[in-house]
């Protein structure tokens, strides 16, 4: 199982924003994955059965995002990384 960098995840206006290099714009609410231009639901969130990180389901691609670095976008700002699992 490979990783491949594809974007990123931050705040912006109180909400947590993850944007997908070529894919588009989402925004989390609760468990759902809500696209950027119309706030449909595209995908799921979830956290990892081991709790060390977030994965995204989208159109049969998984994303994953470290937990540590969403706790720290969420406690101090920045960004971070959101990998394809291939």
């Amino acid at each position: 199982m490979g990783f491949q960098k594809i974007g990123r995840i931050g705040l912006f206006e109180g909400r947590m924003i993850c944007v997908l290099d070529g894919v588009g714009g989402f925004h989390f609410e609760g468990q759902a994955l809500r696209s950027m231009k119309d706030g449909c639901m595209v995908g799921e969130v979830a956290k990892s059965r081991s709790g060390r990180a977030v994965n995204l389901r989208l159109d049969g691609r998984m994303f994953t995002a470290a937990w540590a670095d969403l706790v720290r976008v969420v406690q101090k700002g920045g960004k971070a990384a959101v990998f394809e699992v291939a």
